[in-house]
């Protein structure tokens, strides 16, 4: 059976079988060590063909935001995995997140959002519905210079001003899939219809020649 935690541990429904928690511990009863890769997304941008990678080593023997032990919240000893006080960002396709404490730092783009920065209180507002940049303008300061923080030590990059979700997906997908997959297959066609076609017209002339 697998194990849940809770919305308030980490935001997201994560499921870890028995076989994986052994599996990362080493031993059926001993303490799974395991780390939440924090998830980075760059979109199709001019920088980052000139940009360095940073090898495996390098990224491990670097401080991450996400290498915590989640076993101390999976077993109730913790209400949270992560402090109070610490900043944990998030990223994905140009919309961003920063979580501190119960805050939630949040700026979604159109259609979804506005492209503004909005505070929420989740425990008190788990649906986003009050903005609280008003109400706690120091935190909403705050966790915008920690997303900064945040964005340039994981090297998040801008999204275009014409940036669509939906329309890129499409092109990744027509270029990593659907042309790879079957471009093959719609040449031989093209080529057997040309065929067809060249042979109908030279068939047509000796017909027309004939008479």
């Amino acid at each position: 059976q697998g194990l849940h935690l809770p919305y308030t541990l980490c935001r997201a429904v994560l499921v870890v079988s028995a076989r994986q928690v052994r599996a990362a511990s080493g031993s059926a009863g001993g303490s799974p060590a395991f780390s939440l890769p924090a998830r980075r997304s760059r979109a199709l941008h001019p920088e980052r063909a000139s940009r360095p990678e940073r090898d495996a080593q390098t990224l491990r023997a670097e401080p991450h935001q996400s290498q915590v032990v989640p076993t101390p919240a999976l077993r109730g000893q913790s209400p949270a995995v992560y402090p109070a006080d610490q900043a944990v960002g998030y990223e994905l396709s140009g919309n961003s997140a920063l979580f501190k404490g119960a805050l939630k730092l949040v700026k979604n783009l159109s259609p979804v959002g506005d492209g503004a920065w909005h505070l929420y209180d989740l425990s008190k507002d788990p649906g986003e519905t009050a903005d609280l940049q008003h109400a706690l303008p120091e935190a909403f300061k705050t966790m915008q210079q920690d997303y900064a923080q945040y964005a340039q030590s994981h090297g998040v990059l801008p999204m275009p001003a014409d940036y669509s979700p939906a329309r890129q997906v499409m092109v990744n997908a027509a270029l990593n899939y659907w042309i790879p997959t079957y471009r093959n297959t719609v040449l031989g066609w093209l080529a057997g219809l040309v065929a067809v076609l060249l042979f109908w017209r030279y068939k047509k002339r000796r017909l027309s020649a004939g008479k």
